[in-house]
């Protein structure tokens, strides 16, 4: 994957315009990362290590020169107070922010749940779907 390639694919999954990504990072002018897309220069050591502590998710060496993938593991670990190895999940931040957001989801649907039998266990329901009275 060229330089102008794997530029494009970081501003497609940070959700950036070149120009954004040049402000983010405070360079002078965007100049610099618009050369790149157009495959003029290369992505400097330099300019990796600013993206890269700025989009600390990012691989270093990747955005250099393609080695490995785009995105560093990242280390979950579980809430607890007895931690164990399989308690410890590796996985792309892509991955991480997806699993987070389902949980989330979760959540979420499992109070409504609750709520949703604590109004129907606190009224007697007969088989016609209305309040029996005796």
């Amino acid at each position: 994957m060229s330089d102008s390639e794997r530029l494009n694919k970081l501003l497609n999954y940070l959700k950036l315009s070149i120009a954004d990504l040049a402000k983010a990072l405070n360079l002078a002018n965007k100049t610099r990362l618009y050369n790149i897309s157009q495959g003029r220069n290369g992505i400097s050591k330099d300019l990796a290590k600013i993206i890269t502590d700025k989009y600390t998710e990012i691989n270093f060496n990747w955005l250099v020169d393609g080695t490995g993938q785009m995105l560093k593991n990242i280390a979950i670990e579980q809430p607890g107070e007895y931690m164990t190895k399989k308690d410890m999940v590796s996985m792309s931040r892509e991955v991480f922010d997806i699993l987070s957001n389902l949980s989330e989801t979760v959540k979420s649907q499992q109070q409504l749940i609750r709520e949703f039998f604590e109004k129907t266990n606190s009224q007697k329901i007969g088989a016609g779907g209305f309040e029996e009275r005796m």
